[in-house]
């Protein structure tokens, strides 16, 4: 490879050059077929599931709840909802006892009292406060 140092004004000071003997690109071996990478990749697979499970990784057993928080209660005559925020569900959505939401529907709520609202999550009671 040769070299060169060149003065540049516009850029403040020398720029460096280099002149190499360049080859063309020369292909050293034929791309594998389609059925070897499936077959390299399905192995890879295999492997990173058993370092996964010699390490102990489980799948939590419970389905862990979405973030909920209760905007609002009202009560009317014969009546109790309230103005809730479901991940998952939706935002600003108006609920009553027995809404039923979740993607295996594992989520109930059991009862809305003037202060929180009583959800069954997976056979778990969990009360969520109002403006919480």
């Amino acid at each position: 490879m040769l070299a060169s140092v060149q003065a540049d004004p516009a850029r403040g000071g020398a720029v460096a050059a280099a002149d190499s003997a360049r080859k063309p690109l020369v292909l050293s071996q034929k791309p594998l077929p389609l059925e070897e990478l499936e077959e390299i990749l399905s192995q890879q697979e295999e492997e990173i599931a058993k370092r996964e499970a010699a390490r102990g990784f489980l799948e939590p057993e419970k389905a862990i709840p979405p973030i909920m928080t209760v905007r609002a209660i009202m009560t009317m005559p014969g009546k109790t909802v309230a103005v809730m925020d479901i991940e998952g569900a939706g935002i600003g959505l108006v609920v009553r006892t027995g809404y039923v939401f979740g993607e295996e529907q594992q989520g109930r709520i059991t009862a809305i009292l003037p202060d929180k609202v009583i959800i069954d999550w997976a056979g778990e009671a969990i009360d969520v406060p109002a403006g919480m």
